[in-house]
């Protein structure tokens, strides 16, 4: 494929490190990058947790609302520039009229500039705008969808784009059933290269590696998780949840006592997941949405490490044949109209997690299956297998 100039232009900003959508893109547009296409992206310094986002202060101190306001700052890694537009607040919801006033006059400049072949965005209403003058300026308009949570408010987004892109069956096919659209399917991609893993050694460890959750938050299922070690405090293997989203001190400061749990660890947000997925032995995924795919799935399948999910979304899909999916009771969904999880969970909600998990870790034969199969289903989630993917498909 011949070089494109391809441009994100969005609300939030590609480098949170919080939202799955950004890290898939990042991911993605860095690959490009490297395979020879001119990448940037243009957006607002804003992020999926607000204002109580600190880590882009790592990068530069004129990230900081309060010092820079309305200042176009812009910072190069992996072969992308990214654009920021330092706003009165990292939340969405608090920029000011003056704020987008100023970005509107910025997105211009920078499509007028660059020139895109190409821009791809997720997001808002809000876009639609800058979206537009993209397209009236000659660049093919890509909508990345990689959540199940767009209502009809939503439509005009999916009407303007000249592509749409989807990690999974289930959301292509839920936004078929919603709006008519059709979309192009590709799959998540790994953001690190294929790892060596020995079988038989990953096996060897199978009794001492880490029961692993990343971001235990409540529609993650975070409390099924704390349940999982309360009621399986005879396995010999601990229970570490990866700090994220959700952290200890937020289920600490909602009264959820997961300080008594002896068996249950915790760790620090992980930039790079791979030291973690080295010492698990499973990951857990008791998702309680409806997940768009599960990219941490195939993250933990490139290492070797077997995951158990409930059955939501694109789970299954994104599991293959390595992942064992559990039907998940509909109890434990939120409440329709409150929207609300019920986080006392009984022992009768964890007795098929303990089977599953016991299951493996008292087969050696049955886990290092899993680890192989793990392994073969992770390769199609490779940089190799899904850039081409993206050129030869939606950036074409």
């Amino acid at each position: 494929m011949a070089a494109r100039r391809i441009a994100f232009i969005g609300f939030k900003t590609l480098l949170d490190r919080n939202s799955g959508a950004s890290l898939e893109l990042l991911t993605v547009l860095e690959g490009l990058a490297a395979r020879g296409h001119q990448v940037s992206s243009m957006s607002f310094n804003c992020y999926d947790t607000g204002d109580a986002y600190k880590a882009d202060l790592e990068i530069s101190e004129k990230l900081d609302p309060a010092k820079s306001e309305d200042n176009l700052f812009h910072y190069d890694k992996n072969g992308i520039r990214h654009f920021l537009q330092v706003a009165a607040s990292k939340d969405t919801k608090k920029i000011s009229q003056t704020n987008f006033d100023r970005f509107r006059i910025s997105v211009t400049n920078y499509i007028d500039t660059f020139l895109p072949d190409i821009v791809v965005f997720f997001g808002s209403n809000e876009m639609l705008p800058f979206l537009d003058y993209a397209k009236k300026k000659g660049s093919k308009i890509v909508f990345y969808v990689g959540t199940a949570s767009y209502e009809a408010a939503r439509r005009p987004l999916f009407e303007l784009a000249d592509a749409i892109v989807t990690p999974s069956d289930f959301i292509n096919t839920l936004y078929q059933d919603r709006f008519g659209t059709s979309s192009t399917v590709i799959p998540t991609i790994l953001p690190f290269e294929l790892p060596k893993i020995d079988v038989m050694q990953k096996t060897k460890r199978m009794n001492d590696g880490f029961i692993t959750l990343v971001n235990p938050a409540v529609d993650k299922g975070g409390h099924i998780f704390f349940a999982m070690a309360r009621d399986m405090a005879d396995l010999n293997n601990r229970f570490l949840a990866v700090e994220s989203r959700a952290t200890a001190r937020f289920w600490e400061d909602n009264g959820y006592k997961i300080s008594k749990i002896e068996n249950l660890f915790w760790a620090p947000f992980q930039s790079n997941i791979s030291t973690i997925l080295k010492a698990s032995s499973i990951l857990i995924m008791p998702s309680l949405c409806d997940e768009a795919a599960g990219k941490v799935i195939s993250e933990a399948h490139a290492y070797g490490v077997p995951t158990i999910s409930y059955d939501v979304g694109g789970i299954a899909q994104q599991s293959g044949s390595a992942g064992y999916v559990i039907p998940l009771s509909s109890h434990l969904r939120s409440d329709p109209v409150k929207h609300k999880y019920h986080i006392v969970v009984e022992q009768a909600d964890t007795n098929i997690w303990a089977s599953t998990i016991k299951g493996l870790l008292e087969n050696p034969e049955r886990y290092s299956q899993a680890v192989a199969a793990s392994l073969e289903n992770a390769k199609r989630f490779s940089a190799a297998s899904i850039l081409p993917q993206w050129e030869n498909g939606p950036f074409k």
